[in-house]
């Protein structure tokens, strides 16, 4: 068993109770082999009755409290965040305990197991910097935006957020997880060159790079990542009418299919805002030798893309040092 299971936590034996101190895997092990709650929650799948709900035990996995459920009651921050994925903010997602098995192979993830409902899934993440969950937060709701999910932005931003039991005999705990220490990247506060050269697109751009791959059948995006990352520009710049560029840009790959590069792009336009702007799509088409009419992205140099800030100064773009989490390209939540 992984070490960080053995972290205290509160639990309250209803929604007024004061809170008691036990290990995390105690409580985990209710969730998966059952407790003399388990029918509780059968009861509640069934009619979705609030006041049962109610009468159920809860956690907050983010820290031990003393006298109360309240911030001022936190003594100590376990690091742990519960993260919930409602079924009312992803609609596109129809089987949850596929997403449940889905989601346990991300390796921050530590726990996955189906919600009270049964209609979604909560799982746990432990991050570096307890005193920093909130932010830490924040980048977990990027990074799962990305795979076209929305983690409910009202439950793991705080320590005492707390988390109704829940009974699943299929939920997963692993025994090895990485610990999440991504947060949020800042812009520098340096100020931009006064040279500084932008790319800027118009239909008319994009059709005339589109034009000269579908001439030299050049396949643009060899690997998944750029893959992902053309999607992103062109759902970030044109929504929906970009679907039509995606599949002219790349449908020259080796694995290109219509159906899931389809897929990909529902997943780009419900991330929403990326980071990745349509420069980056005329930033690739240049290493290829293509450019569009407009004389400013025929000028931009490749040093132009300095990223020593954690940001590109020159467009604006966000860019992680550290990489996006790339184990997570292989997780299909669909």
């Amino acid at each position: 068993m992984n070490e960080h299971f053995n972290d205290h936590i509160s639990i309250f034996e209803n929604f007024h109770s004061k809170p008691v101190s036990i290990p995390l895997i105690k409580w985990l092990n209710a969730c998966k082999k059952g407790s003399k709650h388990s029918v509780t929650i059968l009861q509640y799948r069934q009619s979705l009755d609030s006041s049962i709900k109610k009468s159920l035990p809860l956690a907050t996995v983010g820290a031990v409290l003393k006298g109360g459920r309240k911030a001022e009651h936190v003594r100590t921050c376990t690091g742990w965040i519960a993260l919930d994925i409602d079924a009312k903010d992803n609609p596109h997602i129809e089987n949850a305990s596929r997403l449940r098995d889905e989601i346990a192979n991300i390796v921050y993830v530590a726990f996955s197991g189906l919600s009270v409902s049964g209609n979604g899934v909560w799982a746990l993440v432990k991050v570096s910097t307890p005193k920093r969950q909130n932010e830490h937060f924040e980048q977990l709701k990027i990074d799962f935006q990305s795979l076209g999910i929305t983690l409910d932005s009202t439950k793991g931003k705080n320590a005492n957020d707390g988390r109704f039991y829940s009974y699943d005999p299929d939920s997963i705990i692993k025994n090895s997880f990485k610990i999440y220490d991504r947060i949020p990247l800042k812009q520098s506060n340096s100020k931009k060159p006064s040279n500084t050269i932008r790319y800027t697109s118009s239909a008319n751009d994009v059709e005339a790079v589109l034009n000269e791959i579908q001439k030299q059948r050049l396949n643009i995006a060899p690997d998944y990542i750029t893959y992902r990352n053309v999607g992103f520009a062109l759902a970030d710049e044109y929504g929906e009418r970009g679907r039509t560029y995606f599949h002219g840009a790349v449908c020259y790959s080796e694995k290109y299919n219509e159906f899931e590069a389809d897929k990909q792009f529902n997943q780009c336009l419900k991330a929403n805002g990326s980071g990745i702007t349509i420069s980056t799509f005329f930033y690739l088409c240049k290493q290829f030798g293509i450019y569009s009419n407009n004389k400013n992205n025929r000028n931009i140099k490749a040093s132009h893309f300095s990223t020593d800030y954690g940001f590109n100064p020159y467009t604006g773009e966000i860019f992680d040092k550290r990489g996006y989490p790339a184990s997570w390209d292989s997780i299909n939540l669909n």
